[in-house]
């Protein structure tokens, strides 16, 4: 996975996903499982992001919005599906690693 960054919305700040951590693979792994995903064309309000160039997944209360592209130069597709019990354990786990790192901001 490419340098990941994590913000928490509304934008609050953003600080970086360790690369190689067990944070980013977990990450990686709940931003690529597409398990019951299903196109979307809606806007969804920003809670806690993870970015890369080519991925984006927004884990909200109770839904997964992830959004890819092939290439920095192509457009964004976008997919959701329901959170499951591993999505919302993860986005506990952000949350912590967010506060933690922007604790003396």
């Amino acid at each position: 996975m490419d340098a990941a960054s994590l913000s928490r919305g509304p934008p609050l700040g953003e600080v970086e996903v360790p690369s190689g951590s067990d944070l980013e693979k977990s990450v990686k792994e709940r931003a690529t499982n597409f398990d019951g995903a299903k196109w979307s064309i809606d806007s969804y309000a920003p809670s806690v992001v993870v970015e890369t160039e080519l991925r984006r997944a927004n884990f909200g209360n109770g839904i997964v919005v992830i959004e890819s592209r092939k290439s920095a130069k192509s457009i964004w597709t976008q997919r959701v599906r329901k959170s499951t019990k591993e999505d919302l354990d993860l986005r506990k786990k952000l949350l912590a690693y967010f506060d933690e790192q922007t604790a003396d901001d």
